[in-house]
């Protein structure tokens, strides 16, 4: 996974690798069908399981043609009803996608409280990293984060350097919460160079305009951050609500939103890369 720069040293025309996200079903249908994000030209997908109860099944990825499940947020723990079985079912997912369907980042969260009694998902997930190509992230739920007592940017920093000491990545996840004290640009600052993913909402509306809504200008504001830090891994962009209520029970969520985002996201990179170019022209000694 390739590293971002120091500031005011940014290399011309990285591009971040952009994932649709999708959520999954009590029992572990993803809300976005692969045949679906391929179709709407995006061929990675970002697979949320936390609060799915029940796993995907292994063998419903042969069957996924040119979509690739290329990073897996997770819960810390199975307990309950059938805790062992579904740990089992999970660690064969998972290591059918990193060996067959482009898998490369397990996202874990952090300080989640557990049960004494349950199926350790983090330890399964540090087998899988240890056996085949794939990344372990820590994950920083923004919401939660701003919920805890305390300056968010100071924990923010401290999950950095636990990362730091334990060399894994960051996920952070902008996508869903009331973040409207969220301090974007300075959060960033702080996980840079160890984000690794980032998840964020559409940023585009209905209308092609930018919606006044808190979680939208957080992630046209990262998205800017990003882009001038040339951030070349991983962005999730997940899907926009459906367009119409009566549509509620539909099994497919709305990608129109996603995909305008997907290409605000390139349109971005591309302008404040022309104007490195032009700055470094006009001024070839600084």
């Amino acid at each position: 996974m390739s590293r971002n720069p120091t500031p005011g040293r940014r290399p011309a025309f990285r591009r971040p690798t952009v994932l649709i996200g999708s959520d999954t079903n009590f029992l572990g249908h993803p809300t976005v069908a692969p045949a679906q994000a391929a179709l709407a030209g995006i061929y990675g997908i970002d697979l949320d399981l936390r609060r799915t109860w029940r796993p995907p099944d292994s063998r419903e990825l042969d069957h996924i043609g040119t979509a690739r499940v290329r990073s897996v947020w997770l819960p810390a723990q199975y307990s309950g009803l059938l805790a062992d079985q579904r740990a089992s079912r999970l660690c064969d997912f998972l290591t059918h996608a990193a060996t067959h369907n482009g898998l490369r980042t397990l996202v874990l969260p952090t300080l989640a409280p557990t049960r004494p009694q349950g199926a350790s998902i983090a330890q399964m997930a540090r087998r899988v990293a240890a056996e085949h190509p794939v990344h372990i992230a820590l994950a920083i739920n923004a919401g939660d984060v701003l919920a805890r007592p305390g300056n968010h940017l100071n924990h923010v920093a401290n999950i950095r350097r636990f990362a730091e000491e334990w060399d894994v990545v960051i996920a952070l996840d902008l996508s869903a919460g009331s973040l409207d004290t969220w301090e974007a640009e300075a959060a960033l600052m702080r996980l840079f160079p160890r984000l690794g993913l980032v998840r964020i909402a559409p940023v585009v509306g209905p209308d092609g305009t930018h919606p006044p809504t808190a979680l939208a200008a957080i992630a046209a504001r990262t998205l800017a951050m990003l882009a001038d830090q040339a951030y070349g891994n991983l962005l999730t962009v997940t899907p926009g609500p459906r367009s119409s209520p009566w549509l509620a029970w539909a099994p497919r969520p709305n990608l129109d939103l996603a995909v305008a985002t997907r290409q605000e996201i390139l349109d971005t990179y591309t302008r404040i890369d022309q104007y490195t170019i032009s700055h470094h022209e006009s001024n070839p000694r600084s």
